[in-house]
């Protein structure tokens, strides 16, 4: 861990800032909580300056979550509190990300200069980056340092051949189908393209669509829709002129109107009402990422109904 120990001494000696620290820290695999203790042995907390003056000073924490209660959270900042005798002022952004995304652009088209470092999700490397809202991360960090990242999070951290994010997190797309209605049809779950086609024109009648898709726009719910269907063509949202992005896109249509498997009100349709229609038996399979299941399982009544492999 020798290197963490030259960049925490580059810290102490004021060779580099707090935010350069962070960004070092997080590609060198060091976790938040890991650099919460380094930042307060430095300086209770860590001043924009890297300086190690001791003093106390308070942390702020912007930061969107869909944590509930509260109270789970807040019990976090409060445990920092209390073991290092720094206090924590939290500021909430809204729960929904799409009106998170509205702060944020509010801060930063204002000028404001009081955040070091951002979550982003997959669609803000262009549009911050494009803003002037977010620095290139080669003046901080090496080629090594992105190696061990795989190619598809690189990809979707890279704009106008710029290195902007550093992944956290690495979501799954999860494909839920009714089995009852596969069963009732005699067919099996498809593996392909065409057998998701073939599939779907067996289930689509009485009410009944083969596919549900998340066609609304302005909340990330239309990106994270074709970041799968593109991903599967080695292409993305961000990278769109491509032959992979446009036969995702064309394919994507014709699931509403050529095959007419996806309902005709598929740019309405968000999670929300995505999965109520799942569950009422009006859809016969939707591919969702990995969050939604999360939110189910916490209620048994309708966790039941969803079985993972």
């Amino acid at each position: 861990m020798s290197d963490m120990h030259d960049l925490k001494q580059d810290l102490l000696t004021g060779k580099i800032g707090r935010r350069d620290f962070i960004v070092r820290a997080l590609a060198l695999g060091v976790s938040f909580s890991g650099i919460e203790a380094i930042l307060q042995s430095c300086g209770g907390g860590g001043s924009g300056s890297g300086s190690s003056s001791g003093s106390n000073q308070p942390l702020t924490v912007v930061y969107w979550t869909n944590v509930n209660p509260q109270q789970d959270l807040l019990s976090v900042f409060n445990g920092f509190t209390q073991k290092y005798g720094v206090k924590v002022n939290y500021f909430q952004l809204p729960p929904v990300f799409g009106d998170d995304v509205q702060k944020m652009t509010t801060y930063l088209s204002s000028g404001y200069t009081g955040l070091d470092v951002l979550w982003l999700d997959d669609f803000m490397t262009a549009t911050f980056s494009n803003a002037n809202w977010l620095d290139p991360l080669e003046s901080v960090l090496s080629a090594s340092d992105f190696s061990s990242i795989a190619p598809a999070q690189l990809t979707l951290s890279t704009y106008n051949s710029h290195r902007y994010r550093i992944p956290a997190n690495f979501g799954v797309v999860i494909f839920f189908y009714r089995k009852d209605l596969f069963d009732k049809e005699g067919i099996s779950v498809p593996t392909t393209w065409d057998e998701l086609v073939q599939a779907g024109q067996k289930l689509t009648k009485n009410g009944v669509y083969g596919i549900g898709l998340a066609g609304k726009n302005g909340n990330s719910e239309l990106f994270n829709e074709m970041c799968y269907w593109m991903g599967q063509l080695g292409s993305d949202p961000l990278h769109m002129d491509s032959a992979g992005g446009r036969q995702a896109l064309k394919f994507v249509y014709d699931l509403i109107h050529t095959y007419k498997i996806a309902p005709p009100d598929t740019v309405t349709a968000d999670y929300t009402s995505l999965q109520t229609s799942f569950e009422d038996g009006k859809l016969a399979m939707w591919i969702t990422w990995d969050g939604i299941y999360s939110a189910v399982a916490r209620f048994p009544s309708v966790a039941q109904k969803y079985k993972l492999p």
